[in-house]
């Protein structure tokens, strides 16, 4: 093989690879994340198992166009010393080996990705042959010519494509995180659990304890409902460790005594778990209260006043909750302020 045709059978398996790859390993990681649960968690209902399987898929796509990528460059050179029937099985059993690995690594179970990475590399066998083929009857002087433009231009497009449609899923997750309490199901709570395990690195990268919020809300979802908690993530089991209760940080999260900035909002995200105005109650106390000069209290007062005009504005039953509170005379030095948050004329301080 001369060497134009080892870079041309080279680069092509890998991009048509990669590509059947992607497609192998959605197809594996949503039959993987379909059965996975079953091993875990015992017999589940068809929806909770479709939610498996749709986070498995959108999971192990990536590591499933990595094995392609690498299969299907392999394949595309080397691809005529055995058949496609054994090429498949030697690539399948390796990468199942290969997630092995990668799972223990992490230390925690990755929902679809052994299936993800092993349908990854059998759809990359066939689309490395499939590229072997083309190069090997000499259409590739146009596709070498060709190659690094889409290389670079479908390179640069995936990246865009894959980091908005990250951005758009995680800020859809947020959404329904703050939504939870309208509309409470298991299938629902599973899917906030599987996605917080989706998006574990995301949530820590914020620097805003979003994690300890979403290990807060699976917490008080599961007092509530007494709905279990999956433990395949370091999320989980914070939720977990929350509500049994007997750790520093869970006697922390009680306890009223100890109000900082990241208490208010670990007061949202349980209020959002549950819907139960307790928490309400707790962030009105400093919410629309007066700032003086030296108060101690002034950035808690600040932050409180700020997230309550916000969500009073933003959600009907907070705005709903503060239309009683003015008519109790409990409230009456904070009226004003009250009126302005219900008649969502209130601008957030600062």
């Amino acid at each position: 093989m001369s060497i134009k045709l080892f870079i041309i059978s080279l680069i092509s398996g890998a991009v048509t690879g990669g590509i059947t790859g992607y497609i192998g390993g959605v197809l594996g990681g949503g039959i993987s994340g379909y059965f996975d649960p079953l091993t875990r968690l015992g017999e589940l209902d068809a929806a909770t198992r479709f939610n498996f399987a749709k986070v498995g898929a959108s999971s192990a796509k990536i590591m499933g166009a990595i094995a392609g990528l690498i299969v299907g460059a392999i394949v595309s050179v080397l691809g005529d010393t055995l058949p496609i029937f054994a090429l498949c099985l030697i690539a399948g059993v390796l990468f199942w080996f290969v997630s092995g690995w990668i799972v223990r690594g992490a230390g925690e179970s990755i929902a679809g990705l052994p299936g993800g990475i092993v349908g990854g590399a059998i759809f990359g066998v066939i689309g490395g042959k499939a590229a072997g083929i083309i190069a090997k009857n000499n259409i590739g002087d146009i596709l070498l010519e060709l190659l690094p433009f889409v290389f670079i231009f479908g390179a640069s497009s995936i990246i865009l494509l894959l980091r908005d449609r990250k951005v758009k899923k995680f800020e859809a997750y947020s959404t329904d995180l703050t939504n939870f309490y309208l509309s409470p199901s298991p299938q629902n709570f599973d899917t906030v659990q599987l996605k917080a395990d989706k998006f574990k690195r995301r949530l820590k990268k914020t620097k805003t304890n979003a994690d300890l919020m979403v290990s807060v809300m699976i917490a008080r979802i599961a007092e509530k409902y007494s709905w279990p908690i999956y433990h395949n993530s370091n999320i989980g089991r914070t939720a977990q460790e929350i509500l049994d209760g007997q750790s520093q940080l869970a006697e922390y999260i009680v306890d009223d005594g100890q109000v900082d900035l990241l208490k208010l909002d670990l007061w949202w995200a349980s209020y959002f778990a549950t819907g139960d105005v307790i928490y309400l109650n707790k962030l009105l106390v400093y919410a629309g209260e007066d700032v003086h000069e030296g108060d101690i209290d002034g950035m808690l007062i600040t932050a409180a006043t700020w997230s309550f005009t916000v969500n009073c504005n933003n959600h009907d039953l907070v705005r709903e909750y503060a239309s009683k509170c003015l008519a109790n005379s409990k409230y009456q030095n904070k009226k004003e302020y009250l009126e302005a948050c219900i008649n969502q004329q209130a601008e957030p301080p600062g």
